[in-house]
């Protein structure tokens, strides 16, 4: 799980929570979202919690 934040101005910047079971996904989301300090993610976060949520399930088998 990767909690980060999307868009540089602070009046429009929106948290971002991607949950996600393949480590190659998790890497891709966190070079393409802003990084927070711990002190803000955990602040920001344990609040409201996040304002959109990604889940990718990589590996979920549907039924044919």
């Amino acid at each position: 799980m990767i909690d980060q934040y999307a868009g540089w101005d602070e009046d429009y910047k929106i948290k971002i929570r991607v949950i996600s079971s393949r480590p190659y996904h998790a890497l891709f989301m966190k070079q393409m979202l802003i990084r927070g300090t711990a002190a803000q993610i955990a602040n920001d976060f344990s609040s409201d919690g996040p304002d959109f949520t990604i889940i990718n399930s990589g590996e979920f088998m549907a039924d044919p």
